[in-house]
C-alpha cells in the first residue's frame, strides 16, 4: 500500500520470526507500516524510541474524541443540529489524525536521525501481532506472489544470520 508517495521497500521485515522478543533494527519501512496499521495508537513513535509523543498522539488521537463523546452523553445533550454536526467531528477526528500519522511518516527523510538504532529486545514481545493486530498480520503488506514463501524463508535466514544488506 502506497499512500502519500511512499512504498516500503521490505515486505517481510516484521514477520513475528524476525521481531518478537528481539532488539529490532529502526526503518522507515517498518515505522510506516505501523503507522498504517495503528497510527492512531502512536505505536510508530514508541517503535522510534519517543514514548511521550506516541502517548500525546493517542490521548489526542482516541482519548479525548472518546472522552468528549462520553462527557457529552453523560451531560445528555439534546438532539439537535448541532449535536449531529459534533457527533461527525467525533467520527472525523480520528480518522483524519490516522491520515496525519502517516502523512509525516511518510513524508520523513530516509536518514532521518530517528531511523536509527534499534528497540529494546522486549519491545516486541511473542505474539505481538496476534494480540494487537488480528485483523492485520506483517504478510498482509503487499501484493502475494508465487515466491511469497521462498522470499519469507530468505527474509527470516538473513535476520538470524543478520547479513549486511539483508531484505529485512
Amino acid at each position: 500500500m502506497a499512500l502519500f508517495g511512499y512504498t516500503p521497500p521490505q515486505r517481510f521485515d516484521l514477520l513475528p520470526e524476525i521481531v518478537d522478543g528481539q532488539a529490532v533494527e529502526r526503518t522507515k519501512s517498518r515505522a510506516y507500516k505501523m503507522a498504517v496499521w495503528s497510527g492512531l495508537t502512536g505505536i510508530q513513535w514508541a517503535f522510534l524510541g519517543q514514548r511521550s509523543r506516541a502517548w500525546r498522539v493517542y490521548f489526542f488521537s482516541v482519548g479525548l474524541p472518546l472522552l468528549l463523546a462520553f462527557g457529552l452523553g453523560l451531560l445528555g445533550v439534546e438532539d439537535g443540529p448541532d449535536t449531529k454536526q459534533l457527533f461527525w467531528a467525533l467520527v472525523v477526528w480520528p480518522i483524519i489524525a490516522w491520515v496525519y500519522q502517516v502523512w509525516k511518516i511518510a513524508n520523513m527523510a530516509d536518514d532521518d536521525p530517528l531511523f536509527t538504532g534499534a528497540t529494546e529486545k522486549d519491545f516486541f514481545p511473542p505474539r505481538f501481532w496476534t494480540i494487537n493486530w488480528q485483523w492485520w498480520s506483517p504478510e498482509s503488506w503487499g501484493k502475494k506472489s508465487a515466491d511469497d514463501e521462498q522470499l519469507k524463508k530468505q527474509a527470516i535466514e538473513a535476520a538470524r544470520l543478520k547479513q549486511p544488506g539483508s531484505p529485512v
